[in-house]
């Protein structure tokens, strides 16, 4: 029965529950706490000040004024306000306000949280503005701005601009190719574009354009003429 009441000659019985002993001597009764607790909900402890620390069974936290660490099977996060480090198995996520700081086993992105980003792993690295990017790996240099410009560096060949007016240099075949004219630095040869184009032959020491010829060196003439 509940509220029921006690007789002079009735008996009772103490029951400590789950986490506790009853202890008894003669007509003292002490109930003692399980060095072993089992079965809890949760443990709130109290430290200096208002410190806490509370433990379920999904998580510790531990909290000192605006500071925070919440530890869980998943990871563990330490915050300070608007300052917070987050750490799991697959990496970590470090933030101040907008800013943020992740880093994983392949790769470390820094965004300063105005637009620019910093994306970098073992074989390359990315810059990037919102609109204009810079991208690095081993062996290439790439620019690019919002209107689609772009310039390629490689060990032996640079490409700048793009359509009709791209500027190319090539290291290994020697030629610089500008728009539609052309400076072959390997057979010395000047080509320019345009419907009237020129070529200048170092070699064979010539200056054509269209049907006229002119030739240097010991024949010194003019041929083509109309």
């Amino acid at each position: 029965k509940k509220d029921a009441k006690v007789g002079k000659d009735d008996k009772v019985q103490l029951i400590a529950g789950e986490n506790m002993t009853v202890n008894q001597n003669e007509r003292d009764f002490t109930f003692i706490l399980n060095k072993d607790l089992v079965k809890m909900n949760s443990a709130t402890f109290l430290g200096t000040g208002s410190n806490t620390t509370v433990i379920t069974g999904n998580s510790i936290t531990q909290t000192a004024g605006t500071q925070t660490n919440t530890s869980t099977a998943g990871g563990n996060t330490v915050a300070d306000g608007t300052k917070s480090t987050e750490t799991t198995a697959a990496g970590q996520v470090i933030k101040d306000g907008a800013k943020s700081n992740k880093s994983t086993v392949d790769n470390n992105v820094i965004d300063d949280g105005n637009g620019n980003v910093n994306t970098s792993n073992a074989t390359s690295n990315t810059i990037t503005d919102g609109t204009n990017t810079t991208a690095t790996t081993s062996s290439s240099v790439t620019v690019k701005d919002n209107a689609g410009n772009s310039t390629v560096i490689t060990k032996d060949n640079v490409t700048t601009g793009v359509g009709a007016n791209k500027i190319t240099l090539d290291g290994i075949a020697g030629k610089a190719t500008v728009g539609a004219s052309v400076v072959d630095g390997v057979n010395n040869t000047f080509t320019t574009g345009g419907t009237n184009a020129v070529k200048l032959d170092g070699v064979a020491g010539t200056i054509k354009t269209g049907t006229v010829t002119v030739t240097g060196g010991t024949t010194n003439d003019i041929t083509g003429l109309s």
